[in-house]
């Protein structure tokens, strides 16, 4: 299989939708899955970094409060990122409370990359 040089996501709640372009501007990938197999779909793909979000995500990602460079940076590195439970600085203060941990660990990154608005 040709490297991918270009992958669109598209975003919905339950679905998403994969396309991929190869090297010679052949569409050639097409996928839906599920939310919860999503990174490891992304995972298969061969292709170099996320570089570039579309205009509808961008509608999005505004409403969701995450910025643009934020985006891009989460779903390269998101395992890297985060090693244990994820969301805002908030949620991660009441998750901790809610199974009885001293500290949240996270939110460090929680603030810098869920809360960039």
């Amino acid at each position: 299989m040709s490297l991918i040089k270009a992958v669109g996501i598209d975003l919905a709640k339950l679905v998403f939708s994969i396309h991929g372009i190869y090297q010679h501007d052949k569409y050639k990938l097409r996928k839906t899955v599920k939310r919860n197999k999503l990174l490891a779909e992304i995972k298969l793909i061969k292709t170099p970094i996320i570089t570039a979000i579309n205009a509808q995500a961008v509608k999005i990602l505004s409403r969701l409060h995450i910025s643009d460079e934020s985006w891009l940076k989460l779903t390269n590195h998101f395992e890297k990122i985060f090693t244990g439970a994820v969301g805002t600085a908030e949620h991660l203060a009441e998750f901790t409370e809610h199974v009885g941990l001293k500290r949240a660990h996270g939110i460090a990154n929680a603030q810098a990359w869920l809360n960039s608005a």
